[in-house]
């Protein structure tokens, strides 16, 4: 049985790092109890992040909207800057694009998780899928732009044109508002099949606003992650009182990221023990939004 010791990482007043390791070994007993805890946090991890690349990507996406409506973008000046509305569509596209893609996998990969982690009945797949139904019946936004990402897949993706919206531009501050346009015709023509989402896509104006379908499918997409936290509440904060109980037996500042030092010798140089890491810093990232 391996000799498993606290330790951690201080700096001193010199700035200096200095290395803390416990005085008596952990009970692996313990340990097992506190790794058990650990598994809520390595279920939620990856979801987590996927969570973060939507939110990143819908930052991207609002700078770039509203830096093609800046008035001294060159978007327009006196005259319509042709090439530059071309390069403002690519934009668009890839921004919008990458936006649809990253909110579709995280809803994949949820889904995927609760089955194989829990199984096809489990409560919290069939809460999760029950709410995620009602969002996806109540909107538009999440039918449409959930299946306009497919279709980007065989057919690109639909932005017909950019509307530049004007307004005093006889004051010295110009106003320039920039709308993403999505045909209608267009998308209703081609040979994909919409299916029930047809009869939204019927029910639009010609030239929708891509960017208000957008965002609203990204804020669907934030309630539904709160939602999955919710779920998992209890083992979340059962996981943080376990770690809580941990740091104060073993006197570990909170600010400190507990390591468990293996095989601990007297007299090792700790350049070469090994470690293991508990993922107290992880299980912050996950509550950072609850």
């Amino acid at each position: 049985m391996l000799n498993k010791r606290v330790m951690f990482q201080v700096l001193n007043p010199k700035g200096l790092v200095d290395i803390s390791v416990g005085q008596k070994g952990v009970d692996d007993l313990e340990l097992k109890n506190l790794y058990k805890s650990f598994e809520i946090i390595y279920f939620l991890q990856p979801i987590s992040y996927a969570y973060e690349s939507i939110e990143r990507n819908v930052t991207e996406f609002e700078t770039f909207v509203l830096r093609v409506s800046d008035p001294s973008n060159g978007l327009f000046r006196g005259i319509l800057n042709h090439m530059e509305v071309i390069s403002s569509l690519a934009e668009a596209q890839q921004r919008l694009t990458n936006l649809l893609s990253s909110a579709n996998a995280f809803l994949n990969l949820v889904e995927s998780k609760l089955k194989s982690n829990y199984g096809n009945n489990s409560q919290q797949l069939v809460l999760w899928n029950d709410f995620r139904r009602s969002l996806h019946k109540e909107n538009i936004s999440y039918r449409l732009m959930y299946e306009l990402r497919n279709y980007a897949l065989h057919c690109g993706l639909p932005v017909s044109s950019l509307k530049v919206d004007m307004n005093e531009l006889a004051s010295d501050i110009p106003k320039k508002n920039v709308k993403i346009n999505l045909s209608k015709i267009k998308i209703l023509n081609s040979n994909y099949d919409w299916k029930s989402v047809k009869k939204d896509i019927d029910g639009l104006e010609e030239s929708a606003n891509l960017t208000e379908l957008a965002l609203e499918y990204a804020n669907i997409i934030k309630r539904l992650y709160l939602y999955l936290l919710e779920i998992f509440a209890q083992e979340l904060s059962a996981s943080k009182h376990c770690i809580d109980v941990f740091y104060e037996k073993h006197n570990i500042p909170a600010e400190c990221t507990a390591q468990i030092a293996l095989g601990w010798k007297e007299g090792d140089d700790l350049s070469n023990i090994d470690c293991e890491i508990l993922p107290i810093n992880e299980l912050n990232w996950v509550l950072r939004d609850t």
